[in-house]
């Protein structure tokens, strides 16, 4: 069976042991677990440091995984334990150092395979090697034999279990070393003392893919540097003649960026989003908002409300997603034109403005192939708002009218309205999600098709409704020209395969669950 050090006693000063034993030995093993606990080494049973529901051999494979040294307590009954030989087997996988002791006399027996050609500390009498049977005596051999080579000991320790950390995350690059970390692990690789456990396969393999890794990144520096260095020569001869705009120099610039230095969403940090948490995977990609699961009451059952916003239901969204903090701008669709993502013909807008405004004379056609090239780009599931993921969270936990309240003399507020052309997104003051311009500015594309009858038979989960060829699509939200009875949350319309200077869209991404 196996032991650790104390949960308290974690930190690298103090050396840190399994013990391998069988449970025949206890009354042994708790009488050596005092002892190294007098000198300053970590070493508690598993009798009490596994909880009860807790997965035994799992956690037996992470506390071996996290000592420096396995202490394998040689006795008739641990010699013919199946537990203690997986144990055996478990660290000599990770090519940990053992330290076999022996308690009593194995006349007849044979140790386990790996443990053979090793040096033993007895704690009986043993005149071959030089052993009393003393009991304190054999203790100071174990301190003194764990402080060899313990630097070198201890680094192997840490490196493996960030080696396997990475494999157990399918190899994940945001887990790897870099800079200085990577050349530490690079000169311990090489220093191994004599006498001292190999590295393992995971270490080699950890701290190669590090280095190839470390290297990719490096090249991709240089590489944008030098890209940045001709853009922006090329940048100075074009500007002295006055043939470039700001827009087309910063959608070109956050091109380059987008490829050589991208910040795409790590496993990591996309399990660990708390709700309200923004994040930009590239410099053309739109600022994404973290969104917590919840339910709301869908829909209007007001007698002044159109009939297709009737009857309320309640939706239970039981998953995490998240949303574009802003309505897409031509900034980022520009951004998609410049990637061959989008086509530029589809957006115009002639007397609005680009830049920060939001793209506007997009059907849904050209929503979609914004959302299909930002999945290409990112890796990642990005895509339109379901219709009810829109009634979300633009009532960011309100059953009000417009999201903030009742009252339309504070939509100026918050909303572009009643006006003459789109404005730059941001503007006005967000709703409790935290996201601007749900209401006014451009009604925006969601996935559904539309049915004014939906909501009879809608699904109640968040899903969008089944698609069909030939439907009209659904947009949400009120825009710049409307006045405030077209701006309530739950005002819905319908359009075909046409472009119109009020239409846009904000986008979705699927995060995996925490």
């Amino acid at each position: 069976m196996g032991t650790q050090m104390e949960s308290g006693a974690t930190t690298s000063s103090r050396l840190k042991v399994f013990i391998s034993y069988s449970r025949r030995d206890f009354e042994f093993v708790d009488r050596l677990q005092s002892a190294l606990k007098a000198r300053g080494i970590d070493a508690a049973i598993d009798r009490t440091e596994i909880e009860k529901g807790e997965a035994w051999w799992k956690r037996i494979q992470q506390l071996i995984s996290e000592c420096d040294t396995i202490i394998f307590v040689l006795s008739r009954a641990s010699i013919g334990s199946k537990v203690c030989q997986d144990e055996v087997e478990f660290g000599e996988s990770l090519r940990k150092r053992f330290l076999p002791i022996v308690i009593e006399s194995l006349e007849g027996l044979r140790p386990p395979k790996g443990l053979t050609q090793l040096n033993y500390i007895f704690f009986t009498p043993n005149p071959t090697a030089g052993a009393t049977g003393d009991f304190d005596e054999a203790v100071g051999d174990i301190a003194s034999t764990l402080e060899t080579n313990i630097e070198w000991i201890r680094e192997h320790t840490r490196i493996g279990v960030l080696a396997r950390r990475w494999t157990s995350q399918d190899r994940s690059k945001d887990q790897l070393l870099r800079g200085t970390d990577l050349k530490v692990a690079e000169l311990w690789i090489i220093t191994r003392p004599a006498k001292a456990p190999a590295p393992s396969d995971d270490h080699h393999a950890f701290i190669i893919q590090s280095r190839q890794a470390e290297t990719q990144r490096k090249r991709r520096v240089m590489a944008l540097t030098a890209a940045l260095a001709i853009f922006l020569l090329s940048v100075g001869v074009l500007a002295a003649t006055g043939a470039l705009e700001p827009h087309f120099l910063r959608v070109q610039a956050n091109r380059l960026t987008d490829l050589y230095a991208p910040t795409f969403l790590t496993r990591d940090r996309e399990k660990n989003l708390h709700f309200g948490e923004a994040f930009k995977e590239c410099a053309s990609c739109p600022e994404m908002i973290a969104i917590a699961p919840g339910e709301f009451v869908m829909g209007s059952d007001h007698s002044d409300s159109p009939e297709d916003e009737a009857p309320t239901r309640t939706v239970k969204i039981n998953y995490r997603f998240a949303v574009g903090r802003f309505e897409v701008t031509f900034f980022e669709w520009d951004g998609c034109v410049a990637h061959g993502g989008c086509e530029k013909e589809g957006a115009a807008a002639p007397q609005f403005g680009r830049g920060r405004h939001p793209v506007i004379n997009v059907n849904w056609e050209d929503a979609k192939s914004f959302v299909a090239w930002l999945s290409r780009h990112t890796g990642a599931d990005y895509r339109l708002l379901t219709e009810a993921e829109w009634e979300y969270v633009a009532r960011a936990g309100s059953q009000s009218r417009f999201g903030y309240g009742d009252d339309s003399e504070q939509m100026s507020r918050y909303a572009w309205y009643n006006t003459d052309a789109t404005r730059e997104v941001g503007r006005k003051e967000p709703n409790k999600f935290g996201l601007y311009d749900t209401l006014g500015n451009v009604s925006e594309w969601v996935e559904d098709c539309y049915d004014k009858d939906a909501y009879k038979t809608a699904p109640t989960t968040g899903a969008s409704l089944p698609a069909s060829d030939d439907c009209y699509r659904v947009l949400r939200g009120g825009h710049f020209s409307a006045d405030d009875d077209h701006q309530s949350v739950t005002y819905r319309n319908q359009m075909g395969g046409w472009r119109q200077s009020y239409n846009g869209f904000r986008v979705a991404r699927t995060l995996t669950p925490p």
